[in-house]
């Protein structure tokens, strides 16, 4: 999946392979999007899951899980920030805070059209129904 060929703007056609059956995701923080997008555009389908309310991982200060403090920022050029093909990326300065960089995320998930493929607040504990059977 990590292939050069299966990115957005490759001029290479996509490859369109059968399988059986659907692949899991699980978050949708900056990993598990990018994996969602290489999947949507080579036609994998895909079930994603995120305990959360919304994509960003770590990034979203208000996501019980993140270890992301108020001063948090990225630490690498902004020319980094084209992997996501983000149009505003060269608006970013050196070093965006995680507000900005929780912004380029969900402007990310939202031109891939990938929220709507997201299952949230799911924490994926298995639960028994009276019966005992999970689910």
């Amino acid at each position: 999946m990590a292939e050069s060929d299966l990115r957005a703007d490759s001029e290479r056609p996509l490859p369109r392979i059968h399988y059986d059956g659907k692949y899991c995701i699980v978050g949708a923080g900056p990993c598990g999007l990018l994996a969602a997008r290489a999947f949507k555009l080579a036609g994998i389908p895909y079930d994603q899951f995120e305990r959360h309310s919304d994509v960003g991982g770590i990034w979203d200060i208000d996501n019980p899980g993140s270890s992301m403090y108020g001063i948090g920022a990225l630490h690498l050029l902004e020319i980094h920030l084209v992997l996501f093909r983000a149009a505003h990326a060269k608006d970013y300065p050196d070093y965006p805070d995680h507000r900005q960089l929780l912004r380029y995320i969900r402007d990310f998930t939202d031109a891939f059209e990938l929220r709507a493929g997201i299952r949230f607040n799911t924490s994926g504990k298995t639960r028994r129904t009276s019966r005992g059977k999970r689910r």
